[in-house]
């Protein structure tokens, strides 16, 4: 998948600029920040936010691709805020993520929880700085939206009470995983200047892809290799997941149905690269 990688790649050395132009005053938050949203990972998330403008583009479109990856930047912010905090002890107490040690394995559990913080207020200080002034408030809207959904989902992962049955784990995964893929295709949307049609058909697509991810993370935390996961598995059976709930086999089956359903969304949208992305989530295998 070519233009994953080179999609990728352009996140990259977005991210690793930003930092290098964008320094705080306190060396060890700097350090912590750009270790927490650099230690490796997808980009799915301002992936979509890239296909979705490139999807979107019509005679209304007014920003560069450029200053669009620049605004998706903010997206890995807060989902690189998120992680940092998922992996707290009083959390999901995980030491390793992506095969190096966490943010607060390596800078100490008080400096991660203010380097979760401070990556969630540069977020927005981020689009501030680069949104189109127009553009400003729908995406300052859909990022806000979308990060209070994924802490609701967050705080409901921890319940397992409310993750007993199959409608309460489709609610929580739409929240903590759901909210910031779909906010990728909607920011790309609002700076396209997408029609409404096709906003719609890109949330659609969108919700469909975030619930097949996280069935997709069930199923690799059930199955899935350490060595290849680059963190512990097999720590959500005891309390949460579709795997838990209707096993591996039926988990499966519902990850493949969702695909399709994406799929048949990327045709109708005439997107080859929605639709291998949609693969590359079903194939994954970290």
């Amino acid at each position: 998948m070519d233009f994953l990688a080179k999609y990728q790649f352009e996140i990259d050395s977005a991210l690793g600029l930003f930092f290098a132009k964008n320094k705080v005053s306190e060396k060890t938050l700097h350090e912590a920040m750009k270790y927490g949203v650099l230690l490796g990972g997808k980009r799915i998330r301002p992936i979509l936010g890239i296909l979705s403008f490139e999807i979107s583009q019509n005679s209304k479109t007014k920003i560069s691709r450029k200053q669009v990856i620049q605004n998706l930047l903010s997206l890995e912010f807060i989902h690189a805020f998120s992680l940092i905090h998922d992996d707290l002890p009083a959390m999901d107490d995980d030491e390793l993520r992506r095969g190096i040690p966490t943010v607060w394995k390596k800078f100490g559990e008080a400096n991660a929880i203010l380097t979760g913080n401070a990556l969630s207020f540069f977020a927005f200080e981020n689009l501030a700085k680069n949104s189109p002034s127009i553009l400003l408030p729908k995406l300052i809207k859909t990022l806000a939206v979308a990060s209070e959904g994924m802490i609701c989902g967050q705080i409901r992962d921890l319940d397992s009470a409310k993750n007993s049955s199959l409608k309460n784990i489709l609610k929580t995964h739409s929240q903590k995983t759901g909210q910031l893929i779909l906010a990728g295709v909607r920011m790309g949307g609002i700076l396209a200047n997408a029609d409404s049609n096709k906003m719609k058909l890109l949330e659609d697509f969108a919700k469909k892809l975030g619930l097949a991810f996280q069935i997709k993370d069930d199923l690799l935390d059930a199955t899935g290799n350490t060595k290849i996961l680059g963190k512990k598995t097999r720590k959500d059976l005891d309390r949460k997941g579709f795997v838990k709930l209707i096993g591996i086999e039926e988990s499966q089956k519902k990850l493949e149905k969702l695909i399709r359903e994406a799929s048949a969304i990327a045709r109708r949208l005439k997107s080859k690269k929605l639709e291998k992305l949609s693969e590359f989530v079903l194939r994954r295998e970290r």
